[in-house]
This record gives C-alpha cells, sequence and structure tokens, in this order.
C-alpha cells in the first residue's frame, strides 16, 4: 500500500479554449450507394480531415487515406473572397470529388488576411458584394455535386474579421445573423439546392459574456443544414503563447454539445479538431478516447481532423496524425497508429449519408440541470471500460458549472477531493493536489455555465490499488464543506485503479 504525495497527482489549469486505405474509390462508391438506398445511418460518424491546401489535391486525398486505412468522406479546405469558383487554381471541388469525397468547404469573407477590414458585416447585407456572393451562387449550382459550406466559423470569437467585437462591426450577433440569411438567401434566389450549410460556432465563447452566447448567432433553421463545432486540445508542446494543457473531449465539447442537441434538430460535425502532445495526456492516448467518445452524442454525425500545423501561424504546433509525402518533419509511429485504430470500427463509415437521412426527428436534451434557486454542477469523468483505470491509463475529470439565477448564491468555493482505499483524501487546488479537504477555488463567481478545474493522472504503481471516490461540490462561499447545508451542489463518482 503506498501514500499519495502532490506529486503523483499533475497540476491542471482552466479549461479555456482561444481561437484553432483509401479503399479502392469502387468500395467507397458502393458504400454511398448504400447510403441513399437507405441504409440506418444512426450510431454512425463518417470521418474526415482537415489540409491547408497544397497541389496536387486528389493525389494528397488518395495519400492519406491509404496511410490512415479508410476512405474519409469529408474532405476540408479554406477559401476566402479572392477565390473564384471555377477559375482560381487548385479546384477543391473537381479535384475532391476525384478523390470520392465530399468538399467541406471553409469560405470566409475576408482576403488579406483574418482581420481584413474591407468586407464589414454591414457592407456585405447592403449589398457591395452581391455579385460576387451570386456569381459564386451559380457556378457552385453548375458543379452538380455535393458540397458542405461551413460559412464564416467561430464567430463567437473575437479573433476573425466577421467578429461582430471587430472595430468595423457593431458589436451585435443580430448583424451576423442578417448577414448569414443575406448570403444564404441569395443562393436561395438562385436555385442553389446542392449546398448544405454549416453552421459553426466555436466550443466556447469568448469573451464570456451573456450576449456572446453561441444561441444569439443561430440564423434559423431555414438558413442552417448542419451544426458544426471547432475546438482543440492544446497540449504542452504549443509554441504560440497559449497556456492551455491538454484537454479532455468532454472538457471540451460536452457542454456546447448537449446545449445544441437540445435546442435543433440538426445533425452535428466536429469541422476542426485535434490535439498537441502533451506528457500528461499523450496524443495517441487522447485520439483514442476522443473517437470512443463520439458514440456518446447521437446528433454528430462527422468529425475533421486537421492535419497540418496551427491552421493560425502554419508552423509550430503540430496535429499531424499522418506524415504527407511532402512533409519535412516525421509523426511518431504511435501517433498514427493510434488513428489508425480509431478508425478501424465499422461505426466509423467511409461514407457521408444524406443530409435527410442523418437530421433528427427529435431533440435530444439532458436531464442536467441549467440554473434555478443555486449554482449545480456536474464532474464528468473520461470513462473506461466498468470505470476501471490501470497503469498508464489517464484520469482527466470535468467540472461542469451551470450558473445561478439567484445573485446571493453567485460566489461559491468548489471543491474537488479524491478519497483514496486507504481512507486518506487529497484536495485540488490551485497548488497541485494537497492532503485534506481544501478549496479549489474561493469566491469562485457562478455568473455563466462554464468549465473548469480539470486535471489529469496518469496512474503509476506509486498508489494504492482499489476502490477511489472523486468528489465535488460547490459551497457557499466562506462556509465549511462538510456542512450539508453548505453544499449548493454536490456530486459522487466512484471508480477503481487496478495495476
Amino acid at each position: 500500500m503506498g501514500t499519495c504525495s502532490e506529486d503523483i497527482f499533475m497540476l491542471s489549469y482552466i479549461c479555456k479554449v482561444t481561437a484553432v486505405l483509401m479503399k479502392p474509390r469502387i468500395i467507397t462508391t458502393i458504400l454511398m450507394l448504400a447510403a441513399f438506398m437507405g441504409v440506418c445511418a444512426g450510431g454512425q460518424v463518417s470521418p474526415g480531415v482537415f489540409f491547408q491546401g497544397g497541389d496536387n489535391w486528389a493525389g494528397r486525398i488518395d495519400y492519406f487515406n491509404r496511410e490512415a486505412g479508410k476512405a474519409h468522406p469529408l474532405i476540408g479546405y479554406t477559401v476566402t473572397w479572392a477565390y473564384e469558383f471555377g477559375v482560381s487554381w487548385p479546384d477543391y471541388i473537381t479535384e475532391t470529388v476525384k478523390a470520392g469525397s465530399i468538399p467541406l468547404m471553409t469560405w470566409v469573407s475576408c482576403v488579406n488576411d483574418i482581420m481584413d477590414s474591407n468586407y464589414p458585416l454591414q457592407k456585405i447585407i447592403d449589398g457591395a458584394f452581391d455579385d460576387y456572393i451570386r456569381r459564386s451562387a451559380r457556378t457552385l449550382k453548375n458543379c452538380n455535386t455535393r458540397i458542405l459550406c461551413r460559412f464564416d466559423q467561430e464567430m463567437n470569437l473575437n479573433i476573425w474579421a466577421w467578429s461582430v467585437t471587430a472595430p468595423w462591426n457593431n458589436g451585435d450577433p443580430k448583424q451576423y445573423v442578417e448577414m448569414w440569411r443575406h448570403v444564404v438567401g441569395i443562393f436561395k434566389e438562385e436555385g442553389v439546392t446542392n449546398v448544405e450549410w454549416i453552421w459553426c460556432p466555436n466550443c466556447m465563447s469568448y469573451t464570456l459574456e451573456a450576449w456572446n452566447d453561441v444561441e444569439n448567432y443561430y440564423p434559423g433553421d431555414d438558413y442552417v443544414d448542419w451544426i458544426g463545432i471547432d475546438g482543440y486540445s492544446w497540449g504542452s508542446a504549443n509554441t504560440s503563447g497559449n497556456s492551455q494543457s491538454a484537454l479532455s473531449f468532454p472538457c471540451i465539447f460536452d457542454p456546447i454539445i448537449r446545449d445544441l442537441q437540445c435546442a435543433h434538430k440538426k445533425p452535428i460535425i466536429l469541422c476542426e479538431t485535434g490535439c498537441l502532445e502533451d506528457a500528461r495526456y499523450p496524443k495517441a492516448k487522447w485520439i483514442g478516447d476522443a473517437y470512443d467518445y463520439l458514440f456518446e452524442y447521437p446528433f454528430i454525425k462527422g468529425i475533421v481532423w486537421l492535419n497540418s500545423y496551427n491552421p493560425d501561424t502554419g508552423t509550430g504546433e503540430d496535429f499531424r496524425v499522418i506524415r504527407m509525402y511532402d512533409d519535412k518533419l516525421g509523426v511518431p509511429g504511435i501517433v498514427t497508429s493510434a488513428y489508425r485504430s480509431a478508425l478501424a470500427p465499422e461505426s466509423l463509415i467511409a461514407y457521408l449519408p444524406t443530409l435527410e437521412q442523418v437530421t433528427p426527428a427529435e431533440l435530444s436534451c439532458s436531464p442536467l440541470p441549467r440554473g434555478g434557486e443555486y449554482p449545480k454542477h456536474e464532474m464528468m469523468l473520461n470513462k473506461h471500460p466498468g470505470l476501471i483505470y490501470r497503469t498508464g491509463d489517464v484520469l482527466a475529470p470535468a467540472y461542469f458549472v451551470y450558473p445561478a439565477a439567484d445573485p446571493a448564491n453567485m460566489f461559491v468555493d468548489p471543491y474537488v477531493v479524491v478519497r483514496l482505499p486507504n481512507n486518506t483524501y487529497y484536495s485540488y487546488t490551485q497548488s497541485g493536489f494537497v492532503r485534506g479537504i481544501a478549496p479549489a477555488a474561493t469566491g469562485f463567481a457562478v455568473k455563466r455555465e462554464s468549465r473548469s478545474m480539470t486535471f489529469y493522472h496518469t496512474f503509476s504503481n506509486d498508489l494504492p490499488e482499489g476502490a477511489y471516490t472523486l468528489y465535488s461540490a460547490l459551497v457557499r462561499s466562506g462556509q465549511s464543506p462538510t456542512v450539508a447545508a453548505n453544499q449548493l451542489s454536490f456530486d459522487e463518482d466512484p471508480f477503481v485503479y487496478q495495476r
């Protein structure tokens, strides 16, 4: 029997999101035909990959599919409003279809850079760019192929030209909604039916203010076909000053997926995701966990991995799972193997069902509380079969807090406490784990839904085997956590460690 010391557990960071074989084509074609013949799409997810451009586009897709061991029906890429469809090269749509896949086109209303001031939302609304939009609509219509368009994504961040917080926009999400409806409306006027529109927020809004809630940007069901979500796990290998550590898949995606599944009967695609290497949560492990989690969310029908460097800088952070033939740097074999294994299940399908097949008939609402007379919370563990963890497994719980309607209960002290099999207790604090019962933070303001206090621990032989319990509570600020009347919200999660 061992005892727990502070260095056994790893320090974590508050969850904080900032903006970033090829089977023979005849097999893919057969699978796609099966989808059109009415094969049930429930419980299935279509994989995709996001590239940052390059020549020999169809060959690039074929190469990636061969190395990954499965065809990717969704191919993501970005074009700006400088791009003339059918004129500019490469012709991504033709080349993607040639490779047996469906274009997932990120179309952004900027040209020079991501904070291009030449395309204010109001000028788009007022028709200054209607000729380009209408010309694009007609050309895409004549492609006679299915296209998914992810237009002006991550509108709930403050880093883009189309962010309402940009100096040339008016700060009101309604302006973004009006712009979106204007652009999609032109496509409707032109009778474009082969373009499916993806409305794609980031997994967490920044700034975290009520006016910036993602729902304030939703254009309406008549203007949206798919809902997309972007989110990354930034590990210790990041080089851009990002202060995040690795985040588990639920910490990144769970709150927004639950909310959107309960608000809109639209299928979901994770349009951009990936992770960096992290000593506390290895990349290969994260990949396997993430693809396992997909099937806990019935509305998720696609996931697109960014196989590239940081999309904002073009260098530095390496999200790749496959080394492309023109890459200068390799990808660790354990990472590529993990990705191939994650794609192996038959539920990861090499085609994309029709929109009609994957559109949910009913909403999927969680029984979790949302507000009330006092704040509530939930602690979610990254699950292992039977909640049994073994040496080398990673425990990465996510702490979800739901806001208080009563301002008197807005400030709380959150607690995260682990009971070991030898009946000793260790508490997560801002300094790491300490023996005894201590708050993770004090005077925490529960003004909005948030995610925080996630920690990461790789199990090793230093810990005693047996039954563990992870306790979490929201306690009236400054009050004793051991008095039940002071506990505004309480959660208890048992698990087992076996070497």
